[in-house]
């Protein structure tokens, strides 16, 4: 399909159309793709570092017997100086569950 639309664009426009079709047509077709798995202890996310730290946190809170979410992003933000939001103490809760 493709094809026939390149083959109608370049018998109907103009010399200087066509060349710049051409210019961005592919020229070889992708015939071997490699995947790479990803590297060991890396995670996908994108703050993953945060995370940890967030949960090291957390779990320490949590030794301490601090339960309540506002209590939970306090000593986050003693710990680490920055907050944490509630949905990431709640995805901690879910997995110590």
């Amino acid at each position: 399909m493709l094809n026939q639309v390149r083959k109608f664009i370049n018998s109907r426009a103009p010399s200087w159309l066509t060349q710049e079709i051409r210019l961005f047509s592919p020229t070889k077709p992708l015939n071997k793709v490699e995947v790479i798995e990803p590297l060991k202890g890396v995670t996908n996310t994108p703050h993953w570092k945060r995370i940890k730290t967030v949960y090291q946190a957390l779990d320490n809170a949590q030794n301490e017997g601090i339960v309540k979410y506002t209590d939970l992003i306090k000593y986050v933000k003693n710990e680490t100086s920055k907050g944490c939001s509630r949905k990431l103490i709640a995805k901690w809760k879910r997995q110590q569950e």
